[in-house]
């Protein structure tokens, strides 16, 4: 069962619309609140099951997927228009994604006059080899830490380093488990 706090609580931290996974019903509620990571004792009254069909893109609230509080929909940027123009929002809202953004791009100017564009371009990271413009698209890639550009590799690649939180511990978690013995 899903459920989102109705109290907030300053010891624990927790904060009204945090969600929560029950993991046991006895006389109390014992929840996992996700962006605590922590089980917290409520008692039933202190929260409310929730249907999550009823949250996303076509509701007037979504769930975070970093904060896991419900919020405004609105509070979630724009990222692309999907089937029929419908609009499609960011999982994270727009304060979570300052923290996933980082610092901005230092002199990106400098580095718009050599964007590849229609030209061969092999992605320094899977030498994957692409028309820029025609089959496929670049990005300029940073450091989320200190905003200096490291250059332009393929969509697909900077999808991917993002996925993984531009981490090296990550990525390193990620390569361990594929040479794991599944």
């Amino acid at each position: 069962m899903i459920v989102s706090s109705l109290i907030s609580d300053n010891i624990t931290r927790l904060e009204i619309n945090d969600i929560g996974v029950v993991k046991d019903t006895k006389n109390k509620l014992s929840i996992y609140f996700i962006r605590l990571d922590k089980i917290i004792e409520l008692d039933a009254f202190n929260v409310k099951k929730i249907d999550p069909s009823k949250y996303g893109d076509l509701f007037d609230e979504k769930i975070c997927n970093i904060c896991h509080r419900i919020l405004p929909t609105k509070d979630f940027d724009l990222n692309q228009t999907g089937v029929n123009n419908r609009p499609i929002r960011r999982p994270s809202c727009s304060q979570c994604r300052l923290n996933i953004d980082g610092k901005p791009m230092i002199d990106k100017g400098a580095w718009s006059d050599s964007k590849p564009s229609l030209v061969d371009f092999k992605c320094p990271i899977c030498e994957k080899t692409t028309i820029p413009g025609l089959t496929s698209r670049v990005a300029l890639n940073h450091d989320h830490k200190t905003g200096k550009i490291t250059g332009y590799i393929c969509d697909s690649c900077n999808t991917g380093l993002g996925r993984f939180k531009d981490d090296i511990v990550v990525l390193q978690r990620a390569i361990k488990y594929l040479e794991s013995d599944k």
